[in-house]
């Protein structure tokens, strides 16, 4: 978990060749950002689910889900 947090906080900044042209340059850095800025998304994505995921108890969905396995259970157990 440790590791997502971390990934929410980075600050890079790409160094680049000196040996490729400045066009290219500006296409590799413009290609990482974007990378980084998505993984940063992600990052902020799975912790927020995680999140909510950890603060909700038992749900009405979860009730109705085990109700509905042990009825079924038990449909199957009498045939």
């Amino acid at each position: 978990m440790y590791y997502l947090c971390y990934l929410t906080k980075l600050k890079v900044t790409p160094r680049l060749d000196k040996g490729k042209s400045n066009e290219r340059h500006y296409l590799n850095k413009r290609e990482i950002i974007n990378t980084l800025n998505k993984l940063r998304s992600l990052a902020i994505f799975i912790n927020f689910t995680t999140t909510l995921s950890k603060t909700k108890d038992i749900t009405v969905y979860l009730i109705f889900a085990i109700y509905n396995k042990l009825f079924d259970y038990l449909k199957k157990s009498i045939k």
